[in-house]
């Protein structure tokens, strides 16, 4: 009786621990999400689309007028965004690359943070426009 109890109790905090998991990582995108038809609206003045996938995904497609920030080298490339109040749409491919630079971007002071639902895998998936170089 002794074990079923503490395999129940183990249980219960492995479900809390996971939930608690996919709360944490929902933070960053749960108010700041907009899809693309939202992006697609949106007045572009003023407003930086940012890529952090690598260089060579960027090549070889992106969304149009999206600047290249890979999130492995944001830590140098900051003096490309200096107003720190400017809206930042960012995406990646997935999702994962771009919550990690939302994440940083939030942490060094940027207050208008965007993230694209479906990123680019999503966009192009849509039959979206493309730029390749």
């Amino acid at each position: 009786m002794k074990i079923v109890s503490s395999i129940k109790n183990i249980l219960v905090f492995c479900i809390a621990c996971l939930a608690a998991m996919v709360l944490l990582s929902a933070k960053v995108y749960a108010a700041n999400d907009i899809s693309a038809d939202q992006y697609a609206a949106m007045d572009k003045e003023g407003l930086i689309l940012v890529d952090v996938r690598t260089p060579e995904e960027y090549a070889d497609g992106h969304i149009p007028n999206a600047i290249n920030l890979p999130v492995a080298q944001l830590p140098e490339l900051l003096d490309a965004l200096p107003n720190k109040d400017q809206t930042l749409v960012v995406y990646c491919r997935s999702g994962f690359r771009a919550g990690k630079a939302i994440d940083y971007l939030e942490s060094q002071g940027y207050t208008s943070l965007q993230h694209l639902d479906g990123d680019y895998s999503g966009w192009a998936e849509e039959n979206r426009p493309i730029t390749k170089p």
